[in-house]
């Protein structure tokens, strides 16, 4: 099966790790990958130094109305795609399907679009083209495709919650050393509880809402291990977190890193996830860090309650109760966390394995080719 993936990435971040998975595990099930990602794309490296074929153009073409650049994409799409004789074009997020929908037509390819971000009405638009098979990270996400979509627009949908990479056990002895390691090389106090944050600094995912809650902690031997970049030009959002964290007297307490590309490091530091987000059509961060034996803390918003099982794998808490929230998280301080970690990680592989996964999305992949191909 020949497959080209394709993905605006500009950087990576938890959308362009469930494709990485998705490609480290093709070999298992006969896929032939590609890789086209948009010019610049760290992707394009990343599958580069893993002997994965990959081309980069100018995926922000989403019409004609730059006539010269839409021709010059095309063809180098149809080259590309031509060459490497692909069966399946799957667009890696909605944002990057606009630029192959039109020749993955013309060339009557079977079109797939995975859907990790928040949909609405708005999301017509970039279907205009039409879609062969959706595949939503979440019923969440599927409900939401169900309800904000135009009848006609998608062929098929399916759900399947993304994979995670599973960290690897290590004996206490070896973790206590690791961790003691890892907490000097960033800036961590040993004998003080941490919490962790990793992902895009922006405001949906609520780093301020955190924050607030962890400002009214009793309890004053903790840290927070903020990992990630604000992504919008002149980092707003992280500007503003920063001086939330000055007013609240927390500049002892809470650590920004910046960018981690190793977040097993990340996960082997910390003692929590703490996730507060606004809206999250999933949440991989509760996904990754059950597969590192680490609980996590998250609001109940949008996916998130599929990625945790409350009071055994994790905790939810409700987006606006400060008070509820800060009782949680002084809660979890004062508890043994081994086994709700064990708890995590087997449920994460039960429901977010990466052979699992790649062996149910082949025959979704096959299933749709054969009603694609039958249609002809």
């Amino acid at each position: 099966m020949r497959i080209a993936y394709v993905a605006l990435a500009p950087f990576i971040s938890g959308s362009e790790r469930s494709l990485q998975t998705i490609l480290s595990h093709c070999e298992l099930v006969n896929i032939h990958p590609i890789v086209i990602a948009h010019l610049g794309s760290p992707l394009a490296d990343w599958a580069t130094k893993r002997g994965i074929e990959n081309y980069t153009c100018d995926l922000t073409v989403t019409g004609i109305s730059q006539p010269l650049k839409w021709v010059r994409t095309n063809w180098q799409l149809f080259k590309i795609l031509r060459r490497h004789k692909i069966q399946i074009i799957h667009s890696n997020q909605l944002w990057s399907y606009p630029a192959v929908a039109s020749i993955a037509k013309w060339m009557k390819l079977l079109r797939v679009c995975h859907f990790r971000d928040p949909v609405d009405r708005h999301c017509n638009w970039w279907l205009k083209s039409g879609l062969d098979l959706a595949v939503g990270i979440s019923r969440y996400t599927t409900d939401q495709l169900v309800q904000s979509i135009n009848p006609g627009l998608i062929g098929n949908i399916e759900t399947i919650i993304n994979p995670v990479l599973m960290s690897s056990a290590i004996d206490s002895k070896e973790q206590a050393r690791l961790t003691h390691c890892l907490k000097t090389k960033f800036g961590l106090r040993p004998g003080y509880f941490t919490f962790g944050f990793i992902g895009q600094i922006s405001e949906v995912k609520g780093l301020d809402l955190l924050l607030k809650a962890l400002s009214t902690l009793s309890h004053k031997r903790w840290q927070l291990l903020v990992a990630g970049d604000d992504p919008v030009e002149g980092k707003p959002y992280l500007k503003r977190c920063k001086l939330l964290v000055e007013k609240y007297g927390l500049s002892d307490n809470v650590i920004f890193s910046g960018f981690i590309e190793n977040t097993t490091e990340f996960y082997q530091v910390i003692d929590v996830v703490a996730m507060f987000s606004r809206e999250e059509p999933l949440g991989r961060v509760p996904l990754e860090a059950g597969a590192s034996y680490r609980p996590s803390v998250a609001t109940r918003v949008g996916g998130l309650p599929e990625t945790i099982v409350d009071g055994k794998t994790g905790w939810l808490v409700d987006l606006e109760d400060t008070k509820a929230q800060a009782r949680i998280l002084e809660n979890i301080m004062s508890l043994d966390l081994s086994v709700f970690g064990f708890q995590a990680r087997e449920w994460v592989e039960s429901v977010a394995n990466p052979e699992h996964y790649i062996i149910r999305l082949h025959k979704i992949y096959m299933h749709a080719l054969e009603n694609f191909n039958g249609k002809d």
